[in-house]
């Protein structure tokens, strides 16, 4: 039923990348060996590996689609957003790093056990909309150039942690407003809702 509701709603992405995302787990390990190289499968998830390996890993591997009743159509939306604001000229912080980082963060949790031993639902959600989320929007510079620069998103954000701070401010923005196309949080409880975007802040400025 999620498939032809993502289908209906997709139309051309979602026939482009439904079949390599079934094949995620049985021939990448995604979320699993980290031995698996992101770059080289890319060919594979037909150029969309943070929508692929966000929607399986958010979905099917840790199955908070169900065990929190996110709405799938919202998660598809918030990850096609967030690639596409990943600057395809960017040499390193892409759309590609994005999905690695995501991938081995949720393969951490997987051969440390943690969890089924440490971390809730929502502190794993969290932990994988961080990873999706934290070069989001990255220009190809650093902080320092921005600052030297006087560029506008430095003195948007006081000259602090600016990339990062950019990143989350503007990927957290996807997740608010209760008829937002992105934002998956909204069936959520309003304390719930803050504390993943706590752990974002958080994990993004580290």
């Amino acid at each position: 039923e999620k498939d032809e509701a993502i289908l209906n709603m997709e139309g051309e992405i979602t026939l482009a990348i439904d079949s390599p995302t079934k094949k995620c787990q049985a021939e990448f390990s995604i979320g699993q060996d980290l031995n698996f190289n992101t770059v080289d499968a890319v060919p594979s998830f037909q150029e969309k590996p943070l929508v692929t390996i966000g929607m399986f890993l958010i979905d099917e591997q840790f199955n908070l689609v169900n065990r929190l009743g996110l709405d799938p159509n919202r998660v598809w939306n918030f990850l096609v957003e967030v690639e596409n604001g990943y600057l395809s000229s960017n040499p390193y912080h892409n759309n590609t790093h994005a999905a690695d980082v995501t991938h081995r963060f949720a393969t951490f949790l997987t051969l440390c056990r943690l969890r089924v031993s440490l971390l809730s639902d929502l502190e794993v959600l969290a932990g994988l909309v961080a990873a999706i989320l934290h070069d989001y929007l990255h220009p190809g510079t650093n902080n320092a150039f921005q600052v030297n620069a006087g560029a506008p998103v430095a003195i948007l954000h006081n000259n602090s942690h600016v990339l990062e701070n950019h990143s989350a401010m503007r990927g957290l923005l996807l997740l608010k407003g209760e008829n937002t196309p992105t934002n998956f949080l909204s069936t959520l409880p309003q304390i719930q809702r803050r504390m993943v975007r706590d752990i974002v802040i958080d994990m993004i400025l580290a």
